[in-house]
Order: structure tokens, then C-alpha cells, then sequence
């Protein structure tokens, strides 16, 4: 056997030799097609591998709310704070149940976190309890898990940020202070949560301790809950059965805060229901609000799939018709050997191995092509891809087998028609060059341009779309603009001579300060109109500004006025919302009227002191 396929390759490695610029054609063609393709699935099985990396990752899931409540509909990836106890008191299919949120209640925090004279403002807070490490895999660095945020003012860190704080020192024991007002004590470090998750912590904070208000409240929906269901557990039978709990919570609650019959609310249309949501299918699939990173989707990913489909079936088909196309060259040596004793099967398998052998060469350089490609690719896509896989034996198999699926795919064909030709035919030289399967290679050539319009379509929509998001009017002016990180932690008195030190310089105009940049998840808070009660909410996204910052970022007035530092009642009672807020409101004349909405001091009314255009403030 092993003489058969050293012959096997010693024919088919003089063929190729003596047709040097053939032989390259091929390789080059077949290289460029399969590194293309690989690449294009390197970045669909790493969307497709989000959250599986969990050690429990098909029995976890997370609580997401459907409500109707009043007209308005509520999709959203947060759940109210007693939902998690209720999951361990009341379901016996439940394993383990925890829940965290972001300081404040947004899905992101935004806080100044120091540690001497490294600061740094922190994005991924959020405070949990020890039931986290029941329902998560996390890899331990440092710590006892079993005591991970069971005392008041502890912190888990991830390495990341351990290193990014303490550089090689150990972390443990050591302080962090959150805003300069709370102290932390870091208790525990664990592995960062790889990139491909729906969502990752840097600083994980003890709840035990926090006054948190509405913590108990059914209808108050600012946490994160995930469940671990026991092995065997059916989704829907838990999450049917829990519903039936969660009603004779919620109705109570709803029926006090909208002064209503529950059944006669029900029956109007009404409901709300808890979904246990599959992890794993949170970042193709999901399509809530209140998400902690913008989700993917399958659609694009489903779709780069079929263009890695179509793009090695054009290099395949190229490859097929120059071979078709030479067959002529190679038909008295198909006679010769036909008369000299070489059966069909012999030929096919030759000219198969040829084709094969030719892959083999197109996989190494098409290896090449993605090491050079991939670093460009991260930077396009904000991913991690590398040749490491090949290190892992079964991806190396898979490597093998894509590289012998391509070689058949492509040589298959040739090859039958190469080995059908007769020997009484081809000796007398009535072969016309290119002639066998010129039908179906016309077909294969239209084929090929057909796929390769597409393509080219798709990229010009692409295209087309990406300039359109490019010159989009955002509502703001986002030229000359730099941003300055990191400011909140001069407090209020210093940022403000900072800000003055800054216009100072000739070559600065103006300058302001904002909670939150444009483009980033803003977070959103209830609000009521004037003259309504607390049961009529409308959801807002606000975002906390000083008073330069809308004419800074030269947002449009449509009405009124922006904020004045003279005008000292702007900082406490004043507001200025856009024009769709004001439609959603139904104010025709905003200017005047009463915004009410809760604050860490209880309901207060805002005057709304102007009216601007809309401005693009959140980016997904």
C-alpha cells in the first residue's frame, strides 16, 4: 500500500514539476480561495462558541422579563432583585440561582477606581453575592472561593485587572477605593472571562452591606439573574412553574402601583412573564434591551458561512476548468496507460491525488497568507484570532480533512474526464484540446461569475453602508473633539479648574464634562409627565452633562435654552430633553412643563428648560 502511494505521489510531483506556471496558477488560486474561507469560518466558530466556555453551559440560563404593562411593552435582559431567592425557595428543578448588577442599576457602571496614584475609570463593576461562583465557571488565581464576597466591602478582581493595578505584586488583601468615597478589599482573584461571552466583569463587588432601594421590589427590573438547572430539568416545566409563583408576587405589587384589578388588567391585554433564556444563545439571539455588550447576529454570521461556501466553490471551480480546459495535453498519456494495463479507478485516483497534492501545497500557503492576514482582521472585527488552534491534535485533523475535502472537490471532476478518454481515440489524435466537458464547464464558468457577482453586490452594500454610517449627520459635531478619560476622579472642584487650565491654551475653544460619551450605552431611567402618577412610566435615555456640554458638541436648540452656570437652579431642578422625548410625552409645548422622575432622594419634578434636535447617543 505504501509503495501504491508513493507512486502515487512520485507521478503526480513530475506532472506538476514539468508544468511549472500551471502548477503555480493552481496553488496561487487555491491558496488565496482557502485562506479566505478559513478565516471567514475562523470568525463564525468564534461567534458560535460565545458562553460555551462555562462548565455547565447547557443547563444555564438567564431570567429575562416580557411585560405589557399600559400600552408599552418591556423587553429586557434585566429582572427584578427578589426574582433569584424565589428561584432557590420555590423550584426544585433549580440548582443554583445568583444575581449582580452595575452600580447604579445601569447595565455598565462608569467609577473611578484608585489604588494609590493608579486610577483608572472602570467600566465592568457589578455587585454580586457568593452564589455567583455556584452558577459561573470561574478559575481561581488567588482566594478561598468558598469565602468570595461573603463579608461586607470585598472584591473579586480578574488577573487583568489585578496586573493593571499591582503589576506583578500580589493582589490579595490588598485596597481599592470606588469613587473616592467606599473602600474594598480585594479577597479574591480569578481568570478574566474569555472574549467570546455575553458579558465579562473586571471587578466583581460584595452586595453584602449595600443599601440598595427596591431591592425587594417585584417591579423594580436592575438585575442580571441566571439560573443552574439540574441535570435532567426540562426549561419549560421551570419556567412555567415559576411564572405561576411570580404572579401572586407581581399582582400585589401592580395592582398598588397602578391602583387596578389585576384580572381586568389581564384581560386588557396585560401580562408579565419571566423567560429562562439558554446562555448559549444569548449572543446570536437575542434581541432584548438593557444588554451589558450589543449582541451579534446569526443572520450575518449564517451569511459569512455561505460567502466561505461560495468563495472556495470559486477557487474549486477555477481549478476544475484550467484542468478541463488542459485536458487534451494529458490525453495520450491517459491512452498510453489505458493500453499498457491502467484501469479508470487507478487514473481517477491519480489525477484525484494530484489535485490533492496540490491542496496540500495551497493549505501551507494559504497558512502564510493568514498569518499575514489575521493581525488586520483582529482590528477590523475587535476579535482574538490566531494559528494557535493548529497546536490543538483535533483541529489539526480538521485542518487535514478540509485540505482533502478540497483536493476531491476540486480534482473529481477533471479527473472523470480525463479517465474516460478511449485509447483507440486519443492515439489517432482525434482529441480536440478542451473539447471533453465543455458543457458543464461553461456551466461552472457561469456559475463562478454568478457567485462572484453576488459577492460583489454584497460588498458594495457593505460598502455603501459603511460610508452611510460615515457621513451620517449624528446630531453632533464630532470634529477637532478629543476626550479625556479618567477626570471624575478629580472630583468636582478640581475637574473644574482643570477645565479652566485647559481653556487657557490657545488652542483649545471650549471644553465640557459629561457622565457618558455618545456612542456608549447611556443607560435609561422611568419617568412620569406632569399632572400623570408614578404608574404612567415612560423609559428616557438621560445622559448627566455640565452646562457647556450640549453647545459644545454643537447638538442642535430647537427650543428654549441650554443650561446656565448663572442660573443656579439649573443644576438641581432643570432638564432638557429631544424632540422625540417630548413626542413620547406628548408635550406640544415643552418648554415649561414638569418632568418627574426618581432620584436617590426620592420622586422629584424637573423644569424643562429646552428642546433640542436628536442626537445619536448610542451606538450597538
Amino acid at each position: 500500500m505504501m509503495a501504491i502511494l508513493r507512486n502515487f505521489v512520485t507521478l503526480a510531483s513530475r506532472h506538476l514539476l514539468r508544468q511549472k506556471g500551471y502548477t503555480a496558477i493552481n496553488i496561487a488560486g487555491l491558496a488565496i480561495g482557502m485562506s479566505c474561507c478559513l478565516i471567514i469560518l475562523m470568525i463564525v466558530a468564534d461567534e458560535l462558541s460565545y458562553d460555551r466556555f462555562h462548565k455547565n453551559a447547557e443547563r444555564l440560563y438567564r431570567v429575562t422579563l416580557d411585560a405589557h404593562v399600559q400600552d408599552r411593552e418591556f423587553r429586557t435582559a434585566r429582572s427584578s432583585g427578589p426574582v433569584a431567592q424565589s428561584l432557590r425557595e420555590t423550584l426544585p428543578q433549580v440548582e443554583a440561582a445568583t444575581h449582580l448588577r452595575a452600580r447604579g442599576g445601569t447595565p455598565v457602571s462608569d467609577c473611578a477606581v484608585r489604588h494609590g496614584e493608579k486610577a483608572f475609570n472602570e467600566y465592568l463593576l457589578f455587585f454580586a453575592d457568593s452564589s455567583f461562583f455556584e452558577v459561573f465557571s470561574c478559575e481561581v488565581l488567588a482566594g478561598d472561593v468558598n469565602t468570595f464576597l461573603t463579608q461586607p466591602n470585598t472584591i473579586v478582581v480578574t488577573d487583568a485587572t489585578a496586573r493593571k493595578y499591582f503589576g506583578d505584586e500580589p493582589a490579595l488583601g490588598k485596597i481599592l477605593e470606588v469613587d473616592g468615597r467606599s473602600q474594598f478589599m480585594i479577597c479574591g482573584v480569578v481568570r478574566e472571562f474569555p472574549q467570546q461571552s455575553h458579558w465579562r466583569f473586571g471587578l466583581l463587588a460584595a452586595l453584602a452591606g449595600q443599601t440598595i432601594s427596591e431591592r425587594d421590589n417585584w417591579l423594580n427590573n436592575s438585575w442580571y439573574t441566571y439560573v443552574l438547572l439540574k441535570k435532567g430539568a426540562a426549561r419549560e416545566q421551570a419556567e412555567a412553574t415559576f411564572q405561576s409563583m411570580v404572579e401572586k408576587n407581581v399582582q400585589p405589587a401592580v395592582e398598588e402601583e397602578l391602583g387596578g384589578n389585576w384580572s381586568e388588567m389581564k384581560s386588557q391585554g396585560m401580562y408579565y412573564r419571566y423567560r429562562f433564556q439558554p446562555i448559549t444563545s444569548i449572543h446570536l439571539h437575542s434581541r432584548l434591551d438593557e444588554e451589558v455588550f450589543p449582541p451579534g447576529n446569526a443572520a450575518t454570521v449564517y451569511a459569512l458561512a455561505m460567502i466561505a461556501v461560495f468563495i472556495l466553490l470559486i477557487a474549486c471551480i477555477n481549478f476544475m476548468n484550467l484542468a478541463t480546459a488542459r485536458s487534451a495535453r494529458r490525453a495520450k498519456e491517459v491512452g498510453v496507460r489505458k493500453v499498457l494495463g491502467s484501469q479508470v479507478l487507478q487514473l481517477r485516483l491519480l489525477f484525484i491525488g494530484e489535485a490533492v497534492l496540490l491542496a496540500a501545497l495551497a493549505m501551507v500557503v494559504s497558512l502564510g497568507l493568514m498569518e499575514w492576514a489575521l493581525p488586520l482582521v483582529n482590528s477590523l472585527t475587535s476579535k482574538s484570532l490566531s494559528l494557535e488552534f493548529l497546536a490543538h491534535p483535533r483541529a489539526l485533523a480538521g485542518l487535514l480533512g478540509f485540505t482533502l475535502l478540497v483536493g476531491v472537490l476540486a480534482g473529481g471532476y477533471p479527473a472523470f474526464v480525463l479517465s474516460s478518454f478511449q485509447p483507440a481515440t486519443v492515439l489517432k489524435g482525434e482529441v480536440r484540446g478542451g473539447m471533453r466537458g465543455g458543457r458543464l464547464r461553461g456551466a461552472l464558468v457561469i456559475l463562478q461569475f454568478a457567485i462572484s457577482i453576488a459577492l460583489m453586490v454584497g460588498t458594495m452594500a457593505v460598502y455603501h453602508q459603511l460610508q452611510f454610517m460615515r457621513t451620517r449627520d449624528l446630531g453632533f459635531d464630532k470634529e477637532q473633539m478629543l476626550v479625556v478619560d479618567n477626570t471624575w476622579l478629580l472630583g468636582r472642584s478640581k475637574a473644574q479648574s482643570f477645565k479652566e487650565s485647559l481653556l487657557s491654551r490657545p488652542g483649545i475653544a471650549a471644553a465640557a464634562f459629561t457622565q457618558n460619551l455618545p456612542g456608549n450605552d447611556i443607560g435609561s431611567a422611568a419617568y412620569w409627565r406632569e399632572g400623570d402618577n408614578a404608574s404612567n412610566l415612560i423609559m428616557l435615555r438621560q445622559l448627566w452633562c455640565d452646562h457647556d456640554f450640549l453647545s459644545v458638541m454643537g447638538v442642535q436648540l430647537k427650543e428654549g435654552r441650554f443650561f446656565k452656570r448663572e442660573v443656579t437652579t439649573d443644576s438641581a431642578s432643570a432638564v432638557i430633553i429631544n424632540e422625540r422625548a417630548a413626542r413620547l410625552l406628548g408635550y406640544e409645548q415643552p418648554v415649561g412643563r414638569k418632568l418627574n422622575g426618581f432620584f436617590g432622594d426620592g420622586e422629584k419634578a424637573l423644569d424643562i428648560m429646552g428642546v433640542t434636535s436628536r442626537f445619536c447617543r448610542w451606538s450597538h
